[in-house]
């Protein structure tokens, strides 16, 4: 009975140490709205600059250089120091420049990988600085989205939210308030795109390395479109090489990356100049919206463009046609694409030109035997004639 009496004093002990111990190490209140927010920069002063960061992820093809846009906006306030006005300020447009100057960029834009470009806010510009009190106030960053082909915006969850502390500094062991003088804290909590004040204060804290995160080229975003070239027919040449013009035309007022070209075969492709015939030789596997380019394809050989995002549109159609529609007046041309689009989420479309050349071969000579059938009809007569005339000879 004893033991039993022990052991259930050592389990009561060990249940108040638990309690005790959830108590201690809890790092939030159930109730956070007095809650200061710890700053994701040290030393946070009014004339500090707060740096987050935008990631980019380019998935596949090649995405274009761009600026992207974040708007930061005063969202409300909440546990504000009796007195206090605050109607929020008018902030700067804040810009994460993806240009020439990210590491592994181009001049035409951004090849497969993930990159990384930072922006700035100034604490001087949410007129805090004649606040004269306490309080927290909340900001919603916001990215601006720009519709670029091929780019998601923001695939986090939900919106960016600035949550800035003000706080009176405080002196000795009984926090005494040091009149006029203050503390700021900022963080970041990702919430709900219309959250309110209360929303934001309860989601999700991020860090600021960790502000947005977009993709180009991801689930199918940009695709290609093939263009093969054969020959059928009897008197088909399968060395013969075949021209094609091949346009591609982009929206407007949209930024493109350049169209990207698979040529397997090594064929050389030209501007077509003002005349539609060869001008300038094409240097390197890009080419541009807008300009008509000429290709040279032979029987069972491929070109394949590529980085083109849905709604583009294209004209695959091949040269030298007659008035019949005939190439060299004896090929016939089917499978032209005069006004193709790339649909979204589609896998490389194909645009099969096909050139017959069928033809009816000279089979040789062809016989007269009328002569011939009538000469050996006088031969047979006479043989049979000869033989009658014999037996009956022999018969007298």
């Amino acid at each position: 009975m004893k033991l039993k009496k022990f052991f259930a004093g050592v389990l009561a002990a060990a249940m108040m140490l638990t309690v005790g111990a959830t108590a201690a190490f809890a790092t939030e209140p159930a109730d956070n709205t007095n809650t200061v927010e710890k700053s994701f920069t040290d030393n946070i002063t009014l004339d500090s600059t707060l740096t987050l960061t935008k990631h980019y992820n380019v998935v596949k093809g090649k995405a274009p250089l761009e600026n992207f846009k974040f708007d930061v906006t005063y969202l409300g306030s909440k546990s504000v120091e009796t007195g206090v006005t605050y109607n929020g300020a008018s902030i700067p447009q804040k810009e994460a420049k993806f240009d020439t100057s990210i590491s592994g960029a181009t001049a035409t834009g951004l090849p497969v990988g993930n990159y990384s470009a930072n922006f700035t806010i100034a604490m001087s510009e949410l007129g805090l600085n004649n606040l004269g009190g306490t309080g927290i106030f909340v900001y919603k960053i916001a990215e601006e989205d720009a519709g670029t082909p091929g780019v998601v915006y923001n695939t986090d969850n939900g919106a960016l939210y600035m949550i800035v502390t003000v706080t009176h500094k405080t002196s000795g062991s009984n926090h005494q308030i040091v009149d006029g003088q203050y503390d700021y804290a900022v963080a970041l909590r990702r919430a709900v795109t219309s959250a309110t004040v209360d929303q934001a204060l309860a989601g999700t804290k991020v860090s600021a390395a960790e502000a947005f995160h977009n993709t180009y080229g991801a689930d199918n975003a940009v695709n290609g479109v093939e263009l093969k070239k054969t020959v059928h027919g009897n008197f088909g040449d399968l060395n013969k090489e075949f021209t094609f013009n091949v346009t591609f035309t982009k929206g407007a007022d949209k930024i493109y990356g350049p169209i990207t070209v698979d040529n397997a075969a090594g064929y050389d492709i030209y501007k077509a100049n003002e005349n539609g015939e060869k001008g300038e030789k094409v240097e390197g596997t890009e080419l541009v919206y807008g300009q008509t380019y000429i290709v040279t394809l032979k029987h069972n050989t491929k070109i394949t463009f590529n980085n083109l995002p849905a709604n583009v549109t294209y004209a695959m159609t091949e040269n030298g046609k007659d008035a019949n529609g005939k190439v060299d007046g004896l090929y016939t041309v089917t499978g032209e694409q005069n006004n193709g689009t790339v649909a979204a989420g589609a896998q490389v479309a194909q645009v099969n030109i096909e050139n017959t050349n069928e033809g009816t071969p000279d089979m040789g000579v062809v016989l007269d035997n009328a002569p011939y059938i009538a000469m050996l009809a006088v031969v047979a007569i006479g043989g049979v004639a000869l033989m009658l005339n014999k037996r009956r000879r022999d018969e007298e």
